[in-house]
């Protein structure tokens, strides 16, 4: 082994060697070969040696050393890139190779950029700390009644009408005053363009009593759902929606029944707890089957099972009732946990504040905002035969359940994580006829799959009427669960 400079410290398999250059008498096979020195930068790689042969190796001529360079930002968690490549969020430190000056540029949404060059000298410690402008966006509150609690982002701002400069992100605003309805809504202001947030309370009513009472209901293994008030929309698209499809016909659907839907997708761990044996599996060697991920690989008779024995679990009449050879949704239909009807799930997904009906689960247009949901992302690499341009969410799979921005009406992973089933059979013709409570066809021989999945790359497939189907178990579709707030009238 030669090396320069000479002298360099020379180790074969971490065995130290003597200073090069020297020569090794090691046994045949695969051999790690690591040379150092003091002041440049250590030179590692593997070679093959056989039996009674001599191999040279060098001279291996040793660079300079990297510098050292760490990056801190005031807020934390902003991104990184150094030379046009993203290297990570803040806290971060890494290598760069010496003898060359680097545009570093921090980011994060709602601050104004931070930039600054850098020169790499050979073996240097760097570092760079950032302290991030907040970039200000004025909105105002108003509405009736005046002299309602305002919260933002969960804090409280007094009473309205306020004119407030908030920072130029996603806000969750919030109106209560007590005999009425809470309002929310969740907005993102923009720089120099004061927003206005126009409220109406309505007093209680029979459904929306309730949710003063009990907007959350907690089943007996923990699986949580939020009060839906009644209300009226328009389900499915308009023909002139860019990436429209013909089975999302538009129609007037009104649900007079207050129901609750999951704030989570089933987990496997919810799921293990009635079926010990599930496994959702493995994609690409990565796990899909931890205990605080969706559920996946199940069919819809699976689901509903579940949605039967969870009602017996927590003393509720069951939902599905056996009908041939599969289960049906009972009629009438009980307060017991079930799949969400169609119409159930799309408004609750389009849910919005006064009576906002949203295209997508972030608002009704694009981009794609950043956390919106788990879907395919630059994370998945060449994993995926297509991704969403400038999207990443750090999860090339299944994520966790409950790890991005909740809708309007507080729901995780509507748009994202998995697909997911509900209870109604699939017919691709929709009838455009006003409807009140809709349960779905009475027959059929495929159920619907609702939402976008890991595997969404489409912008399309993001808008919440669209609709799909499925012939069984995937590792794209899950479920969440539903039921009535109250007996049939």
């Amino acid at each position: 082994v030669t090396a320069v400079p000479q002298g360099a410290h020379v180790s074969v398999d971490g065995v130290d060697s003597g200073a090069a250059p020297v020569f090794v008498a090691a046994p045949s096979g695969v051999r790690r070969i690591r040379i150092a020195a003091s002041g440049w930068k250590t030179w590692e790689s593997s070679v093959v040696l056989k039996g009674g042969q001599t191999l040279a190796v060098g001279p291996v001529t040793l660079g300079q050393p990297d510098a050292h360079l760490t990056v801190r930002s005031v807020p934390a968690g902003a991104d990184v890139t150094i030379a046009g490549t993203h290297r990570g969020r803040t806290p971060l430190t890494v290598e760069l190779p010496a003898g060359i000056a680097y545009p570093v540029v921090l980011s994060l949404p709602g601050y104004a950029t931070w930039t600054r060059e850098l020169f790499a000298t050979a073996g240097s410690n760097l570092s760079a700390e950032a302290r991030l402008a907040a970039v200000l966006a004025r909105v105002r509150v108003s509405g009736e009644p005046a002299d309602a609690e305002l919260l933002v982002d969960g804090a409280p701002r007094g009473q309205t009408p306020q004119s407030l400069l908030l920072p130029a992100v996603e806000h969750r605003i919030e109106v209560r005053k007590a005999g009425f309805i809470a309002f929310e809504a969740v907005l993102t202001p923009v720089p120099e363009l004061e927003r206005a947030v126009q409220y109406h309370l309505t007093p209680s009513d029979r459904g929306r009593a309730l949710l003063e009472s009990a907007p959350l209901i907690r089943s007996q293994i923990g699986y949580v759902l939020r009060l839906v008030p009644p209300g009226a929309f328009q389900m499915g698209s308009e023909r002139r929606e860019q990436g429209r499809r013909p089975n999302e016909g538009l129609r007037t659907v009104t649900l007079q029944r207050p129901f609750y839907i999951g704030v989570l997708p089933v987990t496997n761990g919810d799921f293990r707890r009635f079926r010990a044996e599930h496994a959702s599996g493995y994609i690409d060697r990565q796990s899909i089957d931890l205990d605080s991920q969706p559920v996946t690989q199940v069919s819809w008779e699976d689901a509903a099972e579940f949605c039967n024995w969870l009602s017996h679990q927590d003393g509720l009449p069951p939902a599905y009732e056996r009908s041939g050879t599969g289960l049906a949704l009972a009629r009438p239909v009980t307060r017991g946990y079930r799949l969400p009807t169609e119409a159930e799930w799309e408004y609750a997904a389009r849910y919005g504040p006064s009576g906002q009906s949203y295209r997508f689960a972030w608002g009704d247009s694009p981009p794609v905002p950043l956390g919106v949901g788990n879907l395919a992302g630059g994370e998945t690499g060449s994993s995926l035969p297509a991704t969403l341009p400038g999207y990443r969410d750090d999860y090339p799979v299944v994520s966790p359940v409950g790890k991005f921005h909740p809708t309007a009406l507080g729901l995780h992973d509507m748009s994202g994580n998995v697909s997911q089933w509900v209870n109604d059979y699939y017919e691709s013709f929709v009838d455009p006829a006003p409807m009140t409570d809709p349960l779905g066809p009475a027959q059929g021989t495929l159920h619907v799959v609702r939402g976008a999945s890991w595997k969404t790359a489409s912008v399309s497939e993001l808008r919440l009427a669209w609709r799909d189907t499925a012939s069984g178990p995937e590792p794209t579709v899950g479920f969440r669960l539903a039921r009535y707030a109250d007996d049939p009238q």
